[in-house]
Order: structure tokens, then C-alpha cells, then sequence
């Protein structure tokens, strides 16, 4: 994402009037290391209606906390659980709540976005044209994405981020702790879950950041946060790596499990289904997720519930 502090990740252009205005941000989470980029949050415009999905799926509509009820006007559902807004013609939007978004564009739009939109008007040799119409692609790898990103950054002074500049180096038993394979050792490891992910580099480069940014909890004896925040860092590198090269146990082996009795699954439903709304509609989209297994398919916190048990609790609803 380069190393400006928020991109335009899709706007409609103004010759298609025929369509609905719309405007999609994505906040950069400055760190230490340039190579490894976080989305701090996602914000999705539509006409009057702001929604913002933020840090641990914190919502906002308009400004103010969201935590479920009538729809702002525009927007068709907030799923609080998952980081999914949907407007009411067709696009719509995904922010995990730690580093990672998704936007989905109607096939109505093509040729009618602009800005880190991806292949939006079907031409795949423009990719990463910039702002300035200055084709970035036939740069080195290493500064294409410097140079394409870069060109859509916007600046907002009154919320920039705080900027971890951290050049600490660890001593003996931090460092023992953070090569460790439960931390982000697991990332370098020679026979480690992510050999096969990415360069050497590129691993070693995910590898520096993450302990930059654990040092400051462990010398504050806050290891409950340090392992929360490797984990956060090995699952954004899963994903940055991909399913296929990525071990299926990693979550096992770095002992990033989910809470409770959830599982995790790379395609869970939009919608988390509890005892109280046991038929709630999904949507069509795949979603990583920590979510309970099929045999006890009812969330109630981090508990998974069989239908039997939710009667017994009382909390089915009634027919």
C-alpha cells in the first residue's frame, strides 16, 4: 500500500449519472517497517450516510456507535459480527476488524470507478496505472506498488495515526520468546507452516515488524497482548501468503486457536447464527471466520449449541 496514510479504494466517476455515487476509504496503520501494510479502517460513503468499520469490528454510522436496528438510508444491512456492509444497489464492503479489506462491485460499474479499484473496466493491462496516468507496471516489483499506491494517497490531519518508529532490540529472553514458533518465529521457521509463503525476505521483513511491535508488551509483562498481536500478524500473513501455501494446521502449531468452542474456516457464513435467530438470512459471500462446526451449529458467545440444548436454556424462539 506504499506509505501514504489512506487510499480512495473505489469511487464512481461523474460521466455515469445513470448510477449510484458511492466512495469507498481505506485507512493506513503506519508501522515501522514500509513493507507490511494494516488497514486501520474502512469507510463506506453513500449519499448522505457514512458507515465506518473499525479495530475489533467497532461500527459507526454518521459518527456515532452502531450496535444494530433500523438501516441508515442507503444501506441495506451492518453485520456487526462480520465487518460486512451492504448498500442498497449492490455494493458493498468488508473489513475484518484487524488489517484486511473487501469491496464487491456490481458488473454495472465497469468503466465507471476509479482509484485502487482493481480490474474494474476489463482491461488487465492497466492494473497499475496512477493518478497521474503514469503506468507503474513497468517498474521493479519492488517500487510498482510504491508508485501506484502512493498516487492515491489522501490526508486527513486531525486523525493521523500515531507511527510506531520502535528501533529497540530485544534482550535474551525476548528474543528467545519472539523466534519462538507460538510467536513470530513461526514466520522464519526453515520447517516451519509458511516455508513455502512468499521470499525469504518478504518473511524476514513481516518477522521484524512483528517483533518491533510485541517488544513494547512483553517488557510490560502484557504476554496476553503480545500473543494477541502475533497471532493478528500471522493470520494477515496467511492471508497475504494464500490458502494453498499456507499449512492448514498453522493455527494449531502457533497455537492461535479461536475462542471457545469456535472453529476457524477460510469460507464461513456472512451471518453468525444463534439460539435466538437460528434461521437468520446469510448472504452469498465466503468470510474467514472462527465460527461452531456444523454438529453444534449455535453461537452463544464462544459456546456452539445444539438446537436440543438451546430449547433447554430457553432461548429458542417460540413457533
Amino acid at each position: 500500500m506504499g506509505t501514504t496514510d489512506s487510499f480512495i479504494m473505489s469511487m464512481k466517476k461523474a460521466s455515469c449519472v445513470t448510477l449510484h455515487d458511492f466512495m469507498v476509504l481505506g485507512y493506513h496503520l503506519t508501522k515501522t517497517n514500509p513493507d507490511v501494510s494494516y488497514l486501520m479502517w474502512m469507510e463506506l460513503r453513500v449519499g448522505t450516510t457514512t458507515v465506518r468499520v473499525g479495530q475489533a469490528l467497532q461500527v459507526l454510522v454518521n459518527g456515532n456507535p452502531f450496535s444494530g436496528g433500523a438501516m441508515p438510508s442507503g444501506i441495506t444491512s451492518i453485520n456487526i459480527l462480520t465487518g460486512v456492509v451492504v448498500t442498497t444497489f449492490g455494493v458493498s464492503i468488508q473489513f475484518n476488524g484487524k488489517h484486511k479489506g473487501h469491496i464487491w462491485i456490481p458488473f454495472s460499474y465497469q468503466n465507471c470507478v476509479a482509484g485502487l479499484c482493481g480490474d474494474a473496466d476489463g482491461d488487465k493491462n492497466d492494473e497499475f496505472v496512477n493518478k497521474q496516468g503514469r503506468n507503474c507496471a513497468t517498474l521493479p516489483s519492488n517500487q510498482k506498488e510504491w508508485c501506484f499506491g502512493n498516487s492515491w494517497g489522501l490526508t486527513f490531519p486531525s486523525t493521523q495515526p500515531t507511527r510506531d518508529r520502535l528501533r529497540m532490540r530485544c534482550n535474551r529472553r525476548c528474543s528467545t520468546r519472539f523466534n519462538g514458533i507460538k510467536y513470530c518465529g513461526a514466520l522464519t521457521r526453515r520447517w516451519g507452516p509458511f516455508r513455502r509463503c512468499l521470499v525469504k525476505k518478504v518473511r524476514h521483513s513481516w518477522f521484524g515488524q512483528s517483533t518491533n511491535t510485541l517488544f513494547i508488551h512483553v517488557k510490560q509483562n502484557d504476554v496476553t497482548t503480545a500473543k494477541k498481536l502475533a497471532c493478528e500478524t500471522l493470520e494477515a500473513f496467511a492471508e497475504e501468503c494464500g490458502d494453498k501455501l499456507v499449512r492448514r494446521n498453522w493455527r494449531r502449531t502457533t497455537g492461535c486457536l479461536c475462542p471457545g468452542e469456535l472453529e476457524w474456516t477460510t469460507c464461513g457464513r456472512e451471518c453468525t447464527r444463534t439460539c435466538r435467530q437460528p434461521t437468520i438470512s446469510c448472504g452469498f459471500k465466503c468470510v474467514k471466520k472462527c465460527q461452531c462446526p456444523r454438529s453444534a451449529p449455535y453461537q452463544q458467545g464462544t459456546s456452539c449449541l445444539t438446537q436440543a440444548k438451546c430449547q433447554s436454556l430457553h432461548l429458542w424462539p417460540l413457533a
